[in-house]
């Protein structure tokens, strides 16, 4: 089973079109909802953190014994260890991570976030708790750079409101004994390769990296190679 995870300011509408397509190739597929991510209970938001996102998580993957292969976009790199402990060693076929954001252990993501977003981090700081939606503007200039019209219709429906208090929380990792492989949008703006290599030191055990030259939201400009790599890695 994959296990398909959205980042901040998204909700699972961005992975859409690589589920349908892993669906067409027979695989079973849960996109997780992140708590408080969409129109109706954004008031959830004041209230999240890494434990509930994570309890969220595993709570829609549901009770199963197959082998799960989990797929955590951008910031949904901070619910790594937490998942990994919850669900188990025996149980991960293998971890996905797509320009994903790792702090080293008792780091927060705003402790590491560079450019645009390290400005917004910075803003909100003490001030917003609940973000109740990212401006469609600087998600079109950081997430979907070279998408065109289409692209950028799917990737304003997938945006919605972010709370805060996930850009602060201190991070405790935990030994991975499972590989991981990371998929790396060469032309990311929200977290350029710079960044994103510095964030698979934090992480360690990469087994291979698989570059696309894409933007960060790369599973909305580039699905058909997305999937073809759940698929064929």
């Amino acid at each position: 089973m994959y296990v398909l995870i959205h980042g901040g300011f998204h909700n699972n509408k961005c992975w859409h079109d690589v589920e349908q397509i892993l669906r067409k190739n027979g695989k079973k597929v849960t996109s997780v909802l992140l708590p408080g991510h969409n129109e109706t209970d954004i008031e959830r938001l004041k209230d999240i953190n890494v434990t509930t996102c994570v309890e969220s998580i595993i709570n829609q993957i549901g009770e199963t014994d197959e082998k799960l292969t989990l797929v955590f976009h951008s910031m949904a790199g901070i619910f790594i260890y937490d998942t990994y402990k919850k669900i188990g060693k025996e149980q991960i076929e293998s971890i996905y991570c797509v320009a994903c954001c790792i702090p080293a252990a008792g780091e927060t993501m705003s402790d590491i976030l560079k450019g645009p977003l390290h400005s917004f981090a910075s803003f909100c700081a003490g001030k917003i708790q609940v973000v109740k939606r990212f401006p469609k503007i600087l998600a079109l200039a950081i997430f979907g750079n070279g998408m065109n019209k289409k692209q950028r219709e799917k990737l304003y429906s997938s945006l919605c409101g972010e709370s805060t208090n996930l850009l602060f929380e201190r991070i405790n990792e935990c030994k991975l004994e499972t590989s991981i492989k990371w998929i790396l949008p060469t032309k990311d703006r929200a977290l350029n390769p710079k960044q994103q290599r510095v964030y698979m030191n934090n992480i360690g055990n990469i087994k291979s990296i698989i570059k696309l030259t894409a933007p960060h939201d790369v599973m909305i400009s580039h699905p058909e190679e997305v999937a073809k790599i759940l698929l064929e890695n």
